[in-house]
């Protein structure tokens, strides 16, 4: 777990040190019999790097191949590889981490486990959307939504 648990593994999962499903949906409905509204964190910038969309877009597996923001490195003048541009992340480290099997840079505004999403991909767009669903028919009342850079 990275950042207190903002590295996101799965959208629609409960964590288990917070329960299971069966947990949650007993908790709604109590909740919603006393008149209490659930609202969930939702971070819809990035996910973990244990995420299965990012595995499977390190791997370049479709639709999951651009679920995320990579780049080629630049090579300086002595053939070593350097991340795409000079940007920082928040925690004042590269905003950029090279990813060996992929060979590419991932863009991450966070931490290093945080690769960010990309949301110029439909694919994503839609996935999201449908996991914001997913808690809604569930029984969710809104969203708090967290780092939305």
């Amino acid at each position: 777990m990275a950042d207190f648990g903002y590295d996101i593994s799965g959208y629609n999962i409960i964590d288990p040190v917070y329960g299971t499903m069966d947990d949650f949906v007993s908790l709604q409905k109590k909740l919603q019999s006393l008149g209490i509204k659930i609202i969930l964190d939702f971070v819809p910038n990035h996910s973990s790097d244990e995420h299965v969309w990012f595995k499977k877009s390190v791997d370049k597996i479709m639709p999951y191949k651009d679920y995320y923001v990579w780049r080629d490195a630049k090579c300086d003048d002595n053939n070593t590889i350097t991340p795409p541009n000079n940007w920082q992340s928040l925690f004042s480290n590269s905003a950029w981490t090279w990813n060996k099997k992929r060979e590419q840079y991932y863009l991450h505004q966070f931490d290093r486990k945080q690769p960010d999403l990309n949301y110029r991909n439909k694919d994503l767009v839609k996935e999201m959307k449908n996991n914001l669903r997913f808690w809604l028919d569930l029984g969710v009342d809104g969203y708090r939504l967290q780092t939305t850079e």
